[in-house]
């Protein structure tokens, strides 16, 4: 059973599992079983108008659309096959006329969605740096999925969280799914690619996940995936700057800082800021300072350099 479930993608199993809840939901208010055998004749015209009053009731009751209607049909119908039984939707012409009649009662389709185009990228895009009144993080962070979903031709469940479910972490991206490349090699950094590649993992037309590999080369405007995760990588550079930092001021050990951060040398000191609070006091203390100086030897080393240096000056001509 497992195993068929896994044969479906993850929203299609998402949408099938609800659908099924609520026709055993219906059923059991009718005191009737969830199972229609259909083992002869009569059980399978009992069975179709068991089907159809589902489907009415859907329809006028619930109010869902012959889209909807017609999946939690699939759904009745996966179970059952999950469950050893025969496709209850099989030979039910008397069922498709009805989702026939029922799309036709509710009037035109939907109205098709308009496409997002460049000229509102370039608004949001404005619209995200000057007046969304987000931390610079935030943004960077949006606009950089936006952007990437946009030229790549994301579905949403690859770059958005869906409303009421948890991340599908099968199929959104991630960033080791991302790859930076200059002349067709990997390099460290977006700040030096030309092109940009994707991995994508899987999808619902991507049954057995092999996955598919897509890329874009910079595109040198201002709508760019490069450059916006170039943004978004120097971004998350200034992170590591900040916990880094942030370290620093409260343990003020250098050597954690540099453990903790797995730096190999001393650069990590140029990433540190210093915080204006230590220093409060210390121009009074120095101001106030009075502590006396060491004064060196009689037989210092400047002390012989300056005598030597006299006693020339007198046997001089």
């Amino acid at each position: 059973m497992e195993a068929m479930l896994q044969k479906l993608s993850e929203g299609t199993r998402a949408g099938y599992e609800g659908g099924w809840r609520l026709w055993v939901a219906v059923r059991q208010a009718q005191g009737l079983s969830p199972w229609l055998p259909g083992r002869d004749r009569e059980e399978r015209l009992a069975d179709e108008e068991a089907l159809i009053n589902f489907a009415v009731l859907l329809a006028r009751v619930v109010g869902r659309t012959e889209g909807t209607i017609e999946q939690k049909l699939f759904a009745v119908r996966y179970a059952h096959l999950v469950a050893g039984y025969s496709d209850p939707l099989l030979h039910r012409g008397r069922l498709w006329s009805t989702l026939a009649g029922l799309k036709r009662w509710q009037g035109p389709e939907t109205k098709r969605k308009k496409p997002v185009t460049p000229a509102m990228l370039e608004w949001l895009r404005g619209f995200l740096q000057q007046e969304a009144k987000l931390p610079e993080e935030d943004a960077v962070v949006i606009w950089a999925a936006i952007v990437t979903a946009f030229f790549f031709l994301l579905r949403a469940s690859e770059y958005l969280l869906p409303d009421g479910r948890s991340w599908s972490f099968e199929r959104v991206l991630h960033g080791e799914d991302v790859e930076p490349k200059k002349e067709g090699k990997r390099v460290a950094s977006f700040q030096d690619a030309d092109e940009m590649v994707i991995y994508i993992k899987g999808s619902k037309t991507d049954q057995l996940n092999v996955g598919t590999v897509r890329n874009h080369y910079r595109a040198g405007t201002s709508l760019c995936p490069i450059a916006a995760m170039e943004r978004l990588q120097g971004s998350s550079h200034s992170l590591r700057i900040g916990g880094a930092t942030a370290m620093y001021h409260v343990t003020e050990d250098l050597s954690r800082v540099r453990r903790f951060g797995r730096w190999q040398s001393d650069a990590f000191h140029g990433y540190l800021w210093d915080s204006h609070e230590p220093m409060k006091g210390i121009s009074g203390k120095m101001a106030r300072g009075n502590s006396s100086l060491t004064n060196p030897a009689k037989d210092s080393a400047p002390s012989r350099a300056a005598a030597g240096a006299e006693s020339a000056r007198r046997e001089s001509p």
